[in-house]
């Protein structure tokens, strides 16, 4: 009897719902037909009714249809494409305005830029486009806006053929005058290289926003899958 007593002196410290339960032992234990079997019962019965809760509750969200792809393949797809814009878009912003104040060494310092952005840029636009091409297949499969994210993959792949097309010739010249002697450089090849300096930036800030494209055509897809 001191366990229920202490019963009693705890229910302010407690939810309603076990008050409600230590006031039925009480009743119980008050009674003259008191058994220690009643009170086992009733904590058998409470306890059936949770486990019941709790196993409807769990079968009904196991039998609940995902309407999308896995949350981590879009997020990775979508975080992926927006580093991969503004990292690109960065060269243009401060790489190559800081190569072109330095007048003699201009061409070398945006070659080394160059070669820093051509090691890791590829690696990271196929790795998002993956991600997101594993979106496209289980959104087809569960009949989702997979189109969608099929133009998000083409729109990050394409800073692939963008560079070696439309770039090949401003990126030869430049990696030219790189491959050049510092003390050949001269007034006339400082306003060249500056002339293709600037068209280089305007060309890469362009190519940045091929995979900010593809950032959103992911959250387009995001949105109307449902997630």
């Amino acid at each position: 009897m001191q366990d229920l007593g202490t019963c009693h002196h705890s229910t302010k410290s407690r939810s309603p719902w076990r008050d409600g339960f230590c006031k039925r032992i009480l009743k119980l234990s008050s009674s003259p037909a008191f058994s220690l079997q009643d009170i086992t019962n009733l904590i058998e019965k409470k306890h059936h009714y949770r486990f019941r809760c709790i196993a409807y509750c769990s079968n009904t969200i196991a039998e609940m249809p995902l309407s999308g792809p896995p949350l981590l393949l879009v997020a990775t797809g979508i975080v992926g494409s927006a580093w991969l814009s503004g990292a690109i878009m960065s060269f243009s912003i401060g790489g190559a305005p800081a190569a072109a104040a330095v007048k003699h060494s201009s061409a070398k310092i945006w070659a080394d830029l160059y070669k820093r952005g051509a090691a890791s840029m590829p690696k990271v636009a196929i790795g998002t486009s993956l991600a997101y091409l594993l979106a496209a297949y289980d959104s087809y499969y569960n009949e989702g806006p997979w189109g969608i994210y099929l133009g998000a993959v083409g729109s990050v792949l394409s800073i692939i053929p963008f560079t070696l097309t439309i770039m090949k010739g401003v990126n030869g010249q430049l990696h030219e005058e790189a491959r050049s002697e510092i003390g050949e450089v001269t007034h006339a090849n400082t306003l060249r290289i500056d002339g293709l300096l600037d068209r280089w930036t305007t060309l890469n800030f362009i190519r940045s926003l091929l995979p900010l494209a593809g950032t959103a055509l992911g959250c387009l897809a995001f949105y109307r899958g449902g997630l």
